[in-house]
């Protein structure tokens, strides 16, 4: 069988829906794939900087869309495809970057804690690729991006509630590769260490930069940007027999 003829998305048109996009990894992604020379649908739940995004990002003949929405609510994730599809006519990349962590034992986590962990980090993003991939089989196209974690495989003491939902995370991706592949959908995972966002903030500001950053073989800690450039790069230009691949960006961390 003779190998395709190009192994990036089509030339012309792309849409991306990025969640999360209001601040950190969610926003820096959206700058990325908009240079990249996408349109972009973005969400989450903070409407005045979602908006204030959209403007930034917005060009005379590229449509840059918003939508406040609650990645729990009943019905979300299927909302927002519609209304991809409705303000931009397709779907061609959804990048999964909502996310919450709560740092507690086992012992004393509430059943919202368990909920929203597993909510927000993996049954969201679960339902809204199954949401973009009813809309991308048609078109026998389309990319998957989740955001996941290096605690998707190493995990500390509290750490239990990310670090079950970040592994379901790259089980997910991994198992849709297998399914999605025959409609044309790739679907990768990227695993982020240390990274500067709202998740870290508290940390850093307790112990210090240098000590969060001390197992880190890089010496630092990383930038919301160097996520978003993996981002556009699995969204963008990747090889289309790339699928399924789980691509660490921690500075070194987990080699050792």
């Amino acid at each position: 069988m003779a190998a395709p003829s190009a192994d990036k998305a089509p030339v012309g048109k792309r849409v991306a829906l990025v969640t999360g996009a209001s601040r950190g990894i969610g926003a820096a992604s959206a700058r990325a794939l908009a240079l990249a020379g996408f349109e972009l649908m973005l969400t989450a739940r903070s409407a005045p900087e979602l908006q204030q995004l959209a403007k930034e990002l917005g060009m005379p003949g590229r449509k840059m869309s918003w939508r406040a929405a609650d990645a729990l609510a009943a019905g979300s994730a299927d909302e927002l495809v519609a209304a991809t599809l409705e303000a931009h006519g397709q779907l061609d990349a959804v990048v999964c970057c909502s996310g919450v962590l709560k740092v507690t034992p086992l012992m004393k986590a509430t059943d919202d804690d368990i909920d929203q962990s597993l909510g927000v980090n993996l049954l969201a993003p679960m339902r809204l690729a199954r949401a973009a991939a009813r809309a991308m089989s048609p078109r026998n196209s389309g990319r998957i991006v989740f955001i996941a974690s290096t605690f998707g495989f190493v995990s500390a003491a509290n750490y239990s509630l990310y670090t079950v939902a970040k592994a379901g995370l790259i089980g997910l991706a991994r198992s849709l590769a297998v399914e999605l592949a025959p409609a044309g959908i790739q679907v990768n995972a990227i695993a982020p260490g240390q990274v500067r966002t709202d998740m870290i903030a508290a940390a850093i500001e307790r112990f210090g930069e240098d000590r969060v950053a001390r197992h880190v073989p890089a010496g630092r800690i990383g930038e919301p940007e160097e996520i978003a450039r993996a981002v556009s790069f699995l969204v963008a230009d990747a090889p289309a027999f790339l699928t399924g691949d789980v691509m660490v960006v921690d500075g070194g961390y987990l080699c050792r």
